[in-house]
């Protein structure tokens, strides 16, 4: 039987889509501060300190699977359905896996980490997504296009757009 858990969570009443905020590792349900200022009032909110985080219940043995289950019955708690959820760093792949067994209105992955904790999921993407050429390169800047190409980019598929 899964632990059961309380979640530290700010929850704002707003109209659908709801957004829901997941942060990264370490972080807390403060971490997406000036989104919830945007958005209040123009979408319901929702966001929440991970179990072991904040002052939500500490939890021995931390899962993606258990943090998944967290979320599921924060949503079902709260009233949510069909959110958009926002996930950044760790929280990207807990919204992933979310979303494969659960209907959203949309995924935000913000700033995924690598670090060796790399979802099994994200290497094989970058390895399609790179060679397809779905990335750009902002500005056109010497630095940036330095950067760049040593990162890994190739300079024929560098696509530069003036914002």
């Amino acid at each position: 039987m899964p632990e059961s858990v309380e979640l530290e969570t700010l929850h704002l009443s707003g109209p659908a889509p709801a957004i829901v905020f997941v942060h990264g590792g370490l972080g807390s349900l403060l971490n997406p501060y000036l989104q919830l200022d945007t958005f209040e009032g123009n979408h319901e909110l929702a966001t929440y300190a991970l179990a072991s985080n904040g002052y939500s219940t500490t939890r021995q043995e931390q899962s993606l699977s258990g943090h998944v289950v967290d979320l599921v019955n924060l949503l079902d708690e709260l009233g949510i359905t069909n959110p958009i959820i926002h996930g950044h760093s760790y929280g990207i792949a807990l919204a992933i896996e979310y979303a494969k067994r659960h209907p959203t209105a949309g995924l935000v992955l913000h700033a995924g980490g690598n670090h060796d904790l790399t979802p099994a999921w994200e290497k094989p993407l970058l390895r399609i997504f790179l060679p397809l050429r779905r990335y750009k390169i902002l500005a056109n800047n010497a630095l940036i296009r330095q950067l760049a190409y040593n990162v890994g980019f190739h300079e024929e598929t560098l696509s530069v757009t003036n914002a």
